[in-house]
């Protein structure tokens, strides 16, 4: 969350989520242990899975709305330790509030005042007692998660038959090369008073004291800056070309052929696979998928919730994920080099002010901002 210049309300004290959860899956156990039929144990377990996912239904816009109402008009302090949330899923809720997407990054913030301005005119509802309306709902979540997380432990898995995998291309191979040529296309720009194979080599042993180095006779941080954010928007171009198609893709192949290791097979973790999933069937990446016994169960509810399918599927999905795979590394990449570059111009002997820099680099001020001060916390400054 953004700090520079904004002052934070008192924390509201969480309930004993710990407790609750233990008592919720306690209370599972206790109701599906003694059944002794399995039949009878399954069949009651799916029940206790979808009362649970009725109440998250019920509870967690409720949840999240006085949350997102909580931090932008109010600032409180520590509200993922309020909801019981991890981080993750509190920045989701962030900026599934304010920009419609969980997976969206949160602008920064100079002043509580710019906060509030911006929450309102992305039209983040205000709750004016949105303190005593969070816990509630906040406690009704977690217990049903963790009543559903319990009951799904006794439902069986061997009903689902899986396809084979997808073999991945070499993901690490694929990141190491796009690192490789972000920095011989930027290490020359860094220093272009050496040879092109000595600049990239000086540049690519810099590391973290690239922005040292930069302030030395013959480095060109307004140079690289310049590139790296061209580098940055090519990235986001190719990023914003594929991915869908490779999400599409994905999900067909789950939903309609059940393959396995489809999260190693498109190059992502558990949770950005989950996600995916999620979004194609549910509309919203932070929503629980629903479990299913079969795999007919599976794909008719796919149908019925117009997940597209892609009879080609597996044809299709590693070419996208090859290219972003490549352009997040190179965009990761090229995101430290435009750090070091604005950290170096903001000092001596350059004293460039962030309206200067953003203006050099064609982006807007407030991520210069956000460049400079993760720049300046890799460095201890």
């Amino acid at each position: 969350m953004p700090k520079a210049g904004i002052t934070h309300g008192p924390q509201i004290a969480p309930p004993d989520y710990a407790k609750i959860k233990k008592e919720a899956a306690d209370e599972v156990l206790e109701q599906l242990g003694p059944i002794v039929r399995p039949d009878m144990r399954i069949a009651e377990a799916a029940e206790v899975v979808r009362q649970a996912d009725a109440e998250l239904a019920l509870y967690v816009d409720e949840r999240n709305e006085a949350t997102a109402s909580l931090w932008f008009y109010e600032q409180r302090q520590s509200l993922a330790k309020t909801i019981g949330a991890t981080l993750t899923e509190y920045r989701e809720i962030l900026s599934e509030c304010l920009l419609g997407d969980p997976l969206a990054e949160l602008p920064t913030f100079e002043t509580n005042e710019e906060l509030v301005a911006f929450a309102e005119k992305r039209g983040v509802r205000h709750i004016p007692d949105a303190a005593e309306k969070v816990l509630e709902p906040a406690r009704v979540v977690a217990a049903a998660r963790a009543r559903r997380k319990a009951a799904v432990r006794f439902l069986p898995k061997y009903k689902m038959t899986y396809g084979p995998q997808i073999a991945p291309p070499d993901y690490a191979k694929i990141q190491k090369d796009a690192e490789d040529g972000v920095l011989k296309r930027l290490g020359p720009v860094a220093r272009p008073d050496l040879p092109a194979d000595q600049a990239v080599e000086v540049v690519g042993r810099s590391d973290s004291s690239l922005a040292l180095h930069l302030r030395q006779p013959g480095g060109r941080p307004d140079m690289l800056v310049a590139e790296a954010a061209e580098v940055v928007r090519q990235a986001d171009a190719e990023i914003a070309l594929y991915v869908d198609e490779r999400n599409d893709a994905t999900a067909s192949l789950w939903f309609y052929e059940q393959r396995m290791s489809l999260a190693k097979t498109i190059g992502v973790t558990p949770t950005a696979y989950r996600e995916i999933l999620s979004k194609s069937l549910l509309g919203d990446a932070r929503k629980h998928l629903p479990t299913f016994e079969t795999n007919e169960e599976l794909v008719a509810f796919a149908e019925k919730r117009g997940v597209r399918h892609i009879p080609d599927a597996a044809e299709k999905v590693l070419e996208p994920a090859r290219v972003v795979a490549a352009a997040r590394a190179r965009r990761k990449a090229a995101v430290q080099f435009m750090q070091e570059a604005v950290l170096a111009l903001s000092e001596k002997p350059y004293d460039w002010d962030p309206e200067k820099i953003a203006d050099h680099a064609g982006v807007q001020r407030k991520l210069v901002y956000k460049q400079r001060e993760a720049a300046r916390k890799r460095h201890g400054l």
